[in-house]
């Protein structure tokens, strides 16, 4: 059996979570859909660091919202292609949530 090499997400093929501004929330704001952070989990291999939470479809981003999430809280959660993130970028979101 030989090392399983670790595989990068295709950003047009996967799906991540990001938590939507409480202001963005309201229809008239003027950044509607602003995403505040992306949904980040430990990582096991590093204790120090955290990994973006990756879905490979969003059957399974909603199944993780319904096990994770109370009915409140997903509705400030939005689910979005890896390709339209916006990391680091101070006028959309950042990659600290």
């Amino acid at each position: 059996m030989g090392i399983r090499k670790k595989v990068k997400p295709d950003p047009l093929k996967h799906f991540i979570l990001g938590r939507s501004c409480p202001d963005c929330i309201e229809s008239d704001h003027v950044h509607d859909g602003h995403i505040q952070a992306y949904l980040h989990e430990p990582d096991d291999a590093d204790k120090n660091a955290r990994r973006l939470v990756v879905f490979r479809s969003i059957a399974d981003a909603k199944l993780y919202l319904e096990e994770h999430f109370d009915e409140e809280e997903s509705q400030e959660i939005t689910i979005l292609p890896m390709s339209e993130a916006t990391f680091g970028e101070d006028s959309w979101g950042d990659s600290d949530g």
